[in-house]
C-alpha cells in the first residue's frame, strides 16, 4: 500500500460536500426551486487550515490559564469559537435558502447559520471529523 493514497490532510484541504438532511425524518434537503440537494462544502479536521485554527483556540485558552493562575475557569470551547471555527471549515455552499432568498455565502453567513441552526452545526461537525468523507 502507498501512503500517499492515504494522504488525508491534502483531501480534507481540498473539501468536500455535505448534502444536509432533514434535521427530524433524516430526508435529504432538496432546494424547492431548483429540485437540487441543499449542499455545504467543508475542510476535513485534517486539513492544515482546521488545525490552524485549533491551535489558535489553545493558544487563546492557555493565555487565558496563565492570566488567571490558581483560579477555577472553563476551558471548553464557547459556541462562538465552536461555529467560528465551522465557519473557518467552510468553503462553500449550494442551494440555501433562508426566507425565500438565496443565501449568498461568506463566512460570516456561515458563522450566522451555524449559531442560529444547531442541527447544520451539528451535521457539519460530524461531516468534518469524519475521515472516510474526504478520500
Amino acid at each position: 500500500m502507498d501512503l500517499s493514497n492515504l494522504d488525508v490532510s491534502k483531501k480534507a484541504e481540498d473539501g468536500a460536500i455535505l448534502e444536509l438532511e432533514h434535521p427530524v425524518t433524516g430526508d435529504p434537503l432538496i432546494n424547492e426551486d431548483s429540485g437540487e440537494a441543499v449542499s455545504i462544502i467543508v475542510l476535513g479536521t485534517d486539513s492544515k487550515t482546521y488545525r490552524d485554527k485549533q491551535r489558535e483556540y489553545q493558544r487563546k485558552r492557555l493565555s487565558k490559564m496563565t492570566k488567571k493562575r490558581g483560579k477555577e475557569m472553563d476551558l471548553t470551547m464557547s459556541d462562538e469559537d465552536a461555529c467560528d471555527l465551522l465557519a473557518t471549515c467552510t468553503i462553500g455552499w449550494e442551494h440555501m435558502v433562508e426566507n425565500g432568498e438565496d443565501l449568498e455565502f461568506s463566512k460570516e453567513a456561515a458563522y450566522k447559520l451555524y449559531m442560529k441552526y444547531h442541527w447544520i452545526r451539528e451535521q457539519v461537525d460530524l461531516f468534518i471529523a469524519d475521515r472516510e468523507n474526504f478520500m
